[in-house]
Protein backbone atom coordinates (compact mmCIF):
# COMPACT_ATOMS: atom_id res chain seq x y z
CA UNK A 1 0.00 0.00 0.00
CA UNK A 2 1.44 3.41 -0.75
CA UNK A 3 1.93 5.96 1.59
CA UNK A 4 0.32 9.01 1.88
CA UNK A 5 2.81 10.82 3.57
CA UNK A 6 3.04 14.07 2.18
CA UNK A 7 6.93 14.83 0.17
CA UNK A 8 9.27 17.71 1.10
CA UNK A 9 8.41 19.55 -1.77
CA UNK A 10 5.29 19.66 -0.46
CA UNK A 11 6.28 21.99 2.82
CA UNK A 12 7.34 24.53 0.67
CA UNK A 13 4.29 24.25 -2.02
CA UNK A 14 1.77 24.70 1.35
CA UNK A 15 3.89 27.66 2.85
CA UNK A 16 3.59 29.43 -0.41
CA UNK A 17 -0.34 28.75 -1.04
CA UNK A 18 -1.26 29.68 2.15
CA UNK A 19 1.06 32.89 1.93
CA UNK A 20 -0.85 33.62 -1.78
CA UNK A 21 -4.10 32.73 0.16
CA UNK A 22 -3.76 35.41 2.87
CA UNK A 23 -2.72 37.98 0.42
CA UNK A 24 0.77 38.60 1.99
CA UNK A 25 4.06 39.61 0.93
CA UNK A 26 7.17 38.10 1.71
CA UNK A 27 8.60 41.19 3.13
CA UNK A 28 5.59 41.66 5.38
CA UNK A 29 5.75 38.28 6.73
CA UNK A 30 9.62 38.84 7.35
CA UNK A 31 8.90 41.81 9.42
CA UNK A 32 5.74 40.48 11.17
CA UNK A 33 7.52 37.14 12.39
CA UNK A 34 11.01 38.73 12.89
CA UNK A 35 12.59 35.69 10.30
CA UNK A 36 14.74 37.21 7.77
CA UNK A 37 13.04 37.31 4.60
CA UNK A 38 16.03 34.71 3.27
CA UNK A 39 15.04 32.05 5.40
CA UNK A 40 11.64 32.51 4.48
CA UNK A 41 12.43 32.04 0.76
CA UNK A 42 14.49 29.12 1.84
CA UNK A 43 11.59 27.09 3.61
CA UNK A 44 9.34 27.95 0.37
CA UNK A 45 11.83 26.98 -2.06
CA UNK A 46 12.45 24.01 -0.15
CA UNK A 47 16.17 23.95 -0.13
CA UNK A 48 18.11 22.29 2.21
CA UNK A 49 18.92 22.31 5.97
CA UNK A 50 22.55 23.50 5.41
CA UNK A 51 20.75 27.01 4.18
CA UNK A 52 19.99 27.44 7.53
CA UNK A 53 22.65 28.65 10.75
CA UNK A 54 21.68 24.90 11.68
CA UNK A 55 18.91 22.29 11.53
CA UNK A 56 17.21 23.33 15.05
CA UNK A 57 16.66 26.85 13.55
CA UNK A 58 15.19 25.49 10.16
CA UNK A 59 12.83 23.68 12.44
CA UNK A 60 12.16 27.06 14.37
CA UNK A 61 11.53 28.96 11.61
CA UNK A 62 9.27 26.87 10.17
CA UNK A 63 7.27 26.63 13.40
CA UNK A 64 6.77 30.22 13.37
CA UNK A 65 5.97 30.64 10.06
CA UNK A 66 3.22 28.20 9.56
CA UNK A 67 1.54 29.50 13.00
CA UNK A 68 1.34 33.02 11.10
CA UNK A 69 -0.38 31.88 7.97
CA UNK A 70 -2.36 29.80 10.54
CA UNK A 71 -0.72 26.00 9.42
CA UNK A 72 -0.83 23.25 11.79
CA UNK A 73 3.01 22.73 11.84
CA UNK A 74 3.56 19.27 13.35
CA UNK A 75 2.65 17.44 9.74
CA UNK A 76 4.96 19.64 8.11
CA UNK A 77 7.22 19.62 10.15
CA UNK A 78 7.47 15.99 10.60
CA UNK A 79 7.45 15.86 6.48
CA UNK A 80 10.56 18.37 6.78
CA UNK A 81 12.75 16.46 9.31
CA UNK A 82 11.67 12.86 7.57
CA UNK A 83 14.71 10.71 7.30
CA UNK A 84 17.03 12.87 9.67
CA UNK A 85 17.57 12.94 13.28
CA UNK A 86 15.74 15.45 15.07
CA UNK A 87 17.00 17.21 17.82
CA UNK A 88 14.73 19.11 19.67
CA UNK A 89 15.80 22.63 21.45
CA UNK A 90 13.17 25.35 23.55
CA UNK A 91 13.70 28.70 21.87
CA UNK A 92 12.49 31.17 24.47
CA UNK A 93 11.72 33.41 20.93
CA UNK A 94 12.28 33.51 17.27
CA UNK A 95 15.07 35.73 18.11
CA UNK A 96 17.37 33.38 19.68
CA UNK A 97 17.38 31.53 16.30
CA UNK A 98 18.53 34.75 14.33
CA UNK A 99 21.85 35.40 15.08
CA UNK A 100 22.71 39.00 16.91
CA UNK A 101 24.76 41.44 15.12
CA UNK A 102 28.24 41.74 15.90
CA UNK A 103 28.97 44.38 18.33
CA UNK A 104 32.05 46.77 17.50
CA UNK A 105 34.39 46.53 20.50
CA UNK A 106 33.95 49.74 23.16
CA UNK A 107 37.75 50.94 22.62
CA UNK A 108 36.81 51.74 19.02
CA UNK A 109 33.30 53.13 19.73
CA UNK A 110 34.98 55.43 22.53
CA UNK A 111 37.93 56.83 20.00
CA UNK A 112 35.27 57.51 17.24
CA UNK A 113 33.52 59.80 19.86
CA UNK A 114 36.05 61.57 20.42
CA UNK A 115 36.83 62.03 17.14
CA UNK A 116 33.47 63.76 16.44
CA UNK A 117 33.27 65.57 19.01
CA UNK A 118 37.37 66.91 18.11
CA UNK A 119 35.96 67.31 15.08
CA UNK A 120 32.36 69.44 15.45
CA UNK A 121 34.65 71.33 17.99
CA UNK A 122 36.73 72.85 15.53
CA UNK A 123 33.92 73.47 13.29
CA UNK A 124 32.19 75.36 15.90
CA UNK A 125 35.48 77.52 16.14
CA UNK A 126 35.99 78.02 12.40
CA UNK A 127 32.08 78.91 11.67
CA UNK A 128 32.55 81.48 15.28
CA UNK A 129 35.12 83.34 13.03
CA UNK A 130 33.92 83.41 9.41
CA UNK A 131 30.73 85.37 11.05
CA UNK A 132 33.03 88.39 12.56
CA UNK A 133 33.00 91.02 10.16
CA UNK A 134 35.73 92.56 9.15
CA UNK A 135 37.45 96.00 11.03
CA UNK A 136 35.43 98.86 8.79
CA UNK A 137 32.83 97.34 7.04
CA UNK A 138 30.24 97.64 10.07
CA UNK A 139 28.34 100.84 8.76
CA UNK A 140 28.66 104.14 10.35
CA UNK A 141 24.89 105.56 9.25
CA UNK A 142 23.48 107.56 12.47
CA UNK A 143 20.28 106.12 13.68
CA UNK A 144 17.25 107.88 14.07
CA UNK A 145 16.04 108.93 17.55
CA UNK A 146 13.10 106.89 19.04
CA UNK A 147 13.27 104.70 16.41
CA UNK A 148 13.77 100.97 17.09
CA UNK A 149 14.82 97.89 14.65
CA UNK A 150 11.41 96.73 12.64
CA UNK A 151 10.36 93.14 14.38
CA UNK A 152 8.08 90.45 12.60
CA UNK A 153 6.22 88.59 14.88
CA UNK A 154 5.51 85.19 13.73
CA UNK A 155 2.28 84.69 10.69
CA UNK A 156 0.84 81.56 12.85
CA UNK A 157 1.66 81.89 16.67
CA UNK A 158 1.28 78.56 18.21
CA UNK A 159 -0.44 79.12 20.94
CA UNK A 160 0.59 77.76 24.84
CA UNK A 161 -0.24 73.54 25.23
CA UNK A 162 -0.94 73.29 21.42
CA UNK A 163 -0.28 69.80 19.70
CA UNK A 164 3.69 70.27 18.39
CA UNK A 165 3.78 66.82 16.71
CA UNK A 166 0.80 64.07 15.26
CA UNK A 167 1.00 60.90 18.02
CA UNK A 168 -1.53 58.18 17.11
CA UNK A 169 -1.87 54.99 18.74
CA UNK A 170 -3.59 51.93 16.54
CA UNK A 171 -4.28 48.95 18.43
CA UNK A 172 -5.37 45.95 16.61
CA UNK A 173 -8.94 43.81 17.28
CA UNK A 174 -8.92 42.26 14.24
CA UNK A 175 -6.66 41.36 11.63
CA UNK A 176 -5.83 44.50 8.78
CA UNK A 177 -3.44 45.22 6.29
CA UNK A 178 -2.32 49.22 7.34
CA UNK A 179 -0.45 51.45 4.74
CA UNK A 180 1.55 54.29 6.89
CA UNK A 181 2.73 57.20 5.63
CA UNK A 182 4.62 60.02 7.91
CA UNK A 183 5.35 63.22 6.50
CA UNK A 184 5.41 62.14 2.93
CA UNK A 185 7.66 58.74 4.11
CA UNK A 186 6.41 55.28 3.67
CA UNK A 187 7.12 54.10 7.53
CA UNK A 188 4.77 50.77 7.49
CA UNK A 189 3.28 48.30 4.82
CA UNK A 190 1.73 45.08 6.05
CA UNK A 191 -0.31 43.14 8.04
CA UNK A 192 -0.93 43.59 11.78
CA UNK A 193 -3.04 40.76 13.40
CA UNK A 194 -4.72 41.07 17.03
CA UNK A 195 -3.47 42.17 20.12
CA UNK A 196 -0.68 44.54 18.46
CA UNK A 197 0.09 48.10 18.48
CA UNK A 198 1.52 50.73 16.81
CA UNK A 199 2.47 54.27 18.22
CA UNK A 200 2.49 56.22 15.20
CA UNK A 201 4.37 60.14 14.96
CA UNK A 202 4.66 62.76 12.06
CA UNK A 203 5.89 66.66 12.26
CA UNK A 204 2.96 67.64 9.66
CA UNK A 205 1.25 65.00 8.14
CA UNK A 206 0.19 61.47 8.63
CA UNK A 207 -1.64 58.99 5.96
CA UNK A 208 -2.98 56.13 6.81
CA UNK A 209 -4.83 53.36 4.66
CA UNK A 210 -6.53 50.26 6.49
CA UNK A 211 -7.46 47.15 4.68
CA UNK A 212 -10.45 46.30 7.37
CA UNK A 213 -11.42 49.35 9.16
CA UNK A 214 -13.49 47.72 12.23
CA UNK A 215 -10.40 45.65 12.73
CA UNK A 216 -8.37 48.77 14.00
CA UNK A 217 -8.74 51.48 16.94
CA UNK A 218 -7.69 54.57 16.23
CA UNK A 219 -6.68 57.16 19.24
CA UNK A 220 -5.34 60.79 19.57
CA UNK A 221 -4.46 62.67 22.90
CA UNK A 222 -7.37 60.00 24.64
CA UNK A 223 -9.79 60.37 21.91
CA UNK A 224 -11.33 57.93 19.56
CA UNK A 225 -11.15 58.58 15.61
CA UNK A 226 -13.85 56.90 13.93
CA UNK A 227 -12.91 54.04 11.02
CA UNK A 228 -15.13 52.22 9.86
CA UNK A 229 -17.11 48.55 8.91
CA UNK A 230 -15.53 44.66 8.64
CA UNK A 231 -13.97 44.36 5.70
CA UNK A 232 -13.99 48.38 4.90
CA UNK A 233 -11.23 49.67 2.99
CA UNK A 234 -10.65 53.34 4.21
CA UNK A 235 -7.79 56.33 3.89
CA UNK A 236 -7.39 58.88 6.79
CA UNK A 237 -5.20 61.80 6.46
CA UNK A 238 -4.19 63.68 9.54
CA UNK A 239 -2.30 67.10 9.26
CA UNK A 240 -1.19 69.16 12.05
CA UNK A 241 -2.16 73.28 11.35
CA UNK A 242 -1.41 76.01 13.81
CA UNK A 243 -1.35 73.38 16.77
CA UNK A 244 -4.83 71.77 16.28
CA UNK A 245 -4.29 68.08 14.31
CA UNK A 246 -7.28 67.86 11.32
CA UNK A 247 -8.80 64.62 10.32
CA UNK A 248 -9.70 63.95 6.65
CA UNK A 249 -11.67 60.49 5.36
CA UNK A 250 -11.13 60.05 1.76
Amino acid sequence: MASTTASHKDVGRDLRRARQRHHVQLEDAAQTTRIPKRFLEALEDNAPVETFPAPVYARAFLREYARFLELDPEPLLTTFTEGEPVQEVKLASIKDAVPPPRLWPSRVLLGLSICILVGLAVVGVLSSRANVPPAGSIPHSPVAAGTAPTQHPSTHPVPPGASRAIDLMVRVSDRCWILVVADGRTVFKGTLLPGQSRLLRARQTLALTLGNAAGVNLLMGGKQIPTGTTGQVIHLTMSLQHGRVHVTRV
